[in-house]
């Protein structure tokens, strides 16, 4: 079945039943189970009797999954091992405490559930389930589970120099398959580091997982902006969050808190993660984890990628005045006006020693960086995911053309899913700018988890 055909079903439905009727409330974890087999081998949980009301994990259905270890735990959420009966493996659950208690919180759960249902690609972690307990409110996501992420992997390689070139470039190559399906659907990850990459160490065929930051943008693939200030068009202006991306990976643009950017920030994170692999080390280790403004993560970048001229940051700083004159300033969830954080970022930068943005210039900073047996090619390839301006930052689609990467795509799993997926239907996210209730927000969540095993 296509994406839009999956999908159009999907939104009929939820223009009926998220607007018309009241939520229905069931047991805990409660399903309809639509196969007679699995109701038979899953009947339905019983409601918990009085005064023992379930708690957490114990939500879950002793019928279906049988519990196990802490895998980790998050900001935003839990996740544990199982093993799920109906699929016969075992599963990564995560669970999101109580979403629902805001609109921010259902709205970011949400958000994940819709577009990892949109994915379909080989080196994306698949969303098998969704469930929400009814006592509790909260929403437990059952994933795939694989054997590690990546970080665990450049940990274990940092005595020999990292993974080796031959590695890096297959697994850099998966990761940009991945990339391209998500950005020809419009979606940002805007958390690409090694956590968020997971790895099957039977055959290294990496998956990249943790959606609870991705953003839909309101149009695919739009046009990236000139400058990292400059405005989008106008169906593509939506204001995004800067506040995100872990900040040894995060792209100049976010660390200067651009009111809109584009999905040249996964790339500017891969291209982080690919050096990462090289050499065992991040390549931008911003020296002071307590700098709330990041002053330190840019100097690390600008050493390495260059800047601006002078001229050209007295222009940003000008163009973010105009734009901030007269309208309010929203702060931070950590206190901090974004508008003061913008200007300060800036005045900062054209303080900062001038560093060539000349391409041949960053590709010499570069090789120093890099492992002496790291080719003329790994090296243009880095460089060109690096670079200052996202406008001229390569995309995923351009990347797997690389000849270099070609090489590469036919030494992965699946190298059939570099083919760029079919468009989503326009309105497959319009729920973004019309769900702004908590009643509202938690039926979309049942509905999902109802049209899911």
């Amino acid at each position: 079945m296509s994406f839009g055909t999956r999908f159009s079903c999907t939104i009929q439905s939820w223009g009926h039943s998220f607007l018309d009727s009241a939520p229905h409330r069931r047991p805990p974890l409660q399903r309809q189970w639509s196969s007679s087999r699995t109701m038979a081998a899953y009947p339905s949980p019983p409601v918990a009797a009085a005064g023992h009301a379930p708690t957490a994990w114990n939500a879950l259905d002793r019928r279906r999954f049988d519990a196990g270890p802490r895998l980790g735990k998050g900001a935003y959420g839990e996740v544990r091992e199982y093993h799920d009966r109906l699929l016969a493996s075992a599963v990564a659950i995560k669970r999101v405490p109580s979403p629902c208690e805001s609109t921010g919180e259902a709205r970011r759960i949400l958000r994940e559930i819709a577009i990892l249902r949109a994915i379909d690609n080989p080196f994306v972690v698949k969303l098998h389930s969704v469930f929400m307990s009814s006592a509790l409110d909260d929403v437990y996501l059952v994933f795939e589970k694989l054997d590690g992420d990546l970080s665990h992997a450049l940990k274990a390689a940092r005595p020999h120099g990292g993974l080796g070139i031959d590695r890096a470039r297959r697994l850099i190559t998966q990761l940009l398959s991945a990339l391209r399906h998500l950005h020809a659907l419009g979606v940002i990850h805007r958390d690409i580091k090694p956590q968020n990459i997971l790895l099957r160490s039977s055959d290294d065929q990496l998956k990249l997982c943790d959606f609870g930051l991705a953003r839909a943008l309101p149009s695919p693939t739009p046009p990236p902006p000139h400058s990292v200030l400059s405005p989008l068009p106008a169906p593509l202006q939506r204001s995004l969050s800067t506040h995100v991306v872990t900040r040894w990976y995060r792209a100049p643009e976010l660390l200067l808190h651009a009111k809109v950017y584009d999905q040249g920030v996964d790339i500017f994170s891969a291209g982080c993660v690919f050096a990462e692999m090289l050499t065992g080390t991040p390549l931008l280790h911003g020296k002071d984890a307590d700098d709330a403004l990041a002053i330190n993560q840019l100097k690390a970048t600008v050493s390495l990628i260059g800047r601006p001229s002078n001229a050209a940051v007295d222009g940003m700083i000008a163009a973010s005045a105009m734009e901030d004159s007269g309208t309010p300033h929203p702060s931070h969830r950590d206190g901090i006006d974004r508008a003061k954080y913008r200007w300060q970022m800036l005045e900062a930068l054209r303080g900062m020693r001038l560093h060539s943005v000349d391409s041949m210039d960053v590709r010499t900073r570069l090789r120093a960086q890099l492992p002496t047996r790291s080719g003329d090619d790994t090296i243009a390839l880095l460089e060109k995911m690096l670079r200052w301006s996202t406008d001229s930052r390569i995309t995923a689609a351009s990347a797997l053309r690389n000849t270099y990467i070609a090489w590469a795509a036919a030494h992965t799993p699946h190298p059939s899913a570099s083919t760029p997926p079919p468009p989503p239907p326009a309105d497959w996210m319009d729920w973004e700018d019309r769900a702004h209730s908590i009643p509202l927000l938690r039926k979309m969540i049942r509905s999902h988890a109802q049209s899911l095993p």
